[in-house]
């Protein structure tokens, strides 16, 4: 199984990702806008790297891709992890 770390649109969020397991029939790669359960709620998420283990022992699937082509490019990628540091 593969998962994504996503930066979600949430307070709690703030210079972190969040683990989530990708299901099979789905197609992700980073820059990708993705909707994801994040408590009660369903939040838009940006994935940021996908990996071959998550941060945590228990993860929900990303729900679904909100846009077919990365939003974001690898750069655009860097730029955002540089400016949150």
């Amino acid at each position: 199984m593969r998962f994504a770390e996503v930066a979600v649109d949430a307070t709690a969020g703030y210079n972190r990702t969040f683990s989530y397991a990708i299901p099979s029939s789905m197609t992700l790669r980073p820059g990708h806008l993705v909707q994801v359960p994040f408590g009660s709620r369903s939040l838009q998420g940006v994935v940021i790297s996908l990996e071959a283990v998550p941060q945590v022992p228990q993860t929900r699937d990303v729900l679904s891709i909100t846009s077919q082509e990365p939003l974001l490019s690898d750069t655009h990628l860097k730029l955002a992890r540089w400016i949150s540091e």
